[in-house]
């Protein structure tokens, strides 16, 4: 009788790494998600305060000073962008699509 456990073992250990990958590549692509959905929710609170152009721009400060990869701009056409650094946890993938942006935007409209 043959012993095919070692051979099974081997064939193991050459395909662990995809795996890794492949799950590690999943939970990024959720965080993706999440980011976008913080940043939209952000995105609505410094909408909902954009009348009150003081009040804006301290709450600007307030959310930059909380996560420094994050850049609020306001343009003249009335439109509030943010956009978010995002750095990937699978091996080898910032070498690729470094640096990635989430990036998320609203118009504002004055009543």
């Amino acid at each position: 009788m043959n012993n095919n456990r070692g051979q099974a073992l081997i064939e193991f250990i050459l395909i662990l790494p995809i795996i890794i990958i492949l799950i590690l590549g999943m939970i990024d692509i959720g965080r993706i998600y999440i980011t976008k959905y913080e940043l939209l929710n952000t995105l609505d609170d410094l909408v909902l305060v954009s009348k009150d152009v003081d009040r804006l721009n301290e709450k600007i400060v307030t959310v930059t000073a909380d996560d420094p990869s994050l850049r609020i701009k306001l343009t003249d056409d009335n439109k509030l962008h943010i956009r978010k650094t995002y750095q990937f946890i699978t091996p080898g993938v910032n070498l690729i699509l470094s640096p990635y942006y989430i990036e998320v935007s609203r118009a504002i409209y004055e009543q």
